[in-house]
């Protein structure tokens, strides 16, 4: 895992209430689990979700894995497809 996405994921857990992290964290092993897709990302994919905000990515992969899941794949946009 790369140190600095690493250090983001802790950041995004560390700003939310010890509540929220837990269920941030239960839902983000649950995608990771579904997807088949390292739980770092899927913090993410958890948080845009809980907040029903849109997740802009560059990453190509973490972009393959979330269209297994129709409810996830609709809250991931890739960073190409923005309008310029």
């Amino acid at each position: 895992m790369d140190a600095a996405i690493g250090d983001a994921s802790v950041a995004v857990l560390l700003s939310q209430s010890m509540a929220e992290r837990r269920h941030l964290l239960d839902s983000a092993f649950e995608l990771s689990l579904d997807l088949h897709h390292p739980v770092y990302d899927c913090v993410y994919i958890a948080l845009a979700l809980r907040r029903d905000m849109p997740l802009v990515t560059a990453d190509e992969r973490l972009v393959a894995a979330v269209h297994k899941s129709p409810k996830v794949a609709s809250r991931v946009i890739r960073l190409a497809d923005l309008p310029d």
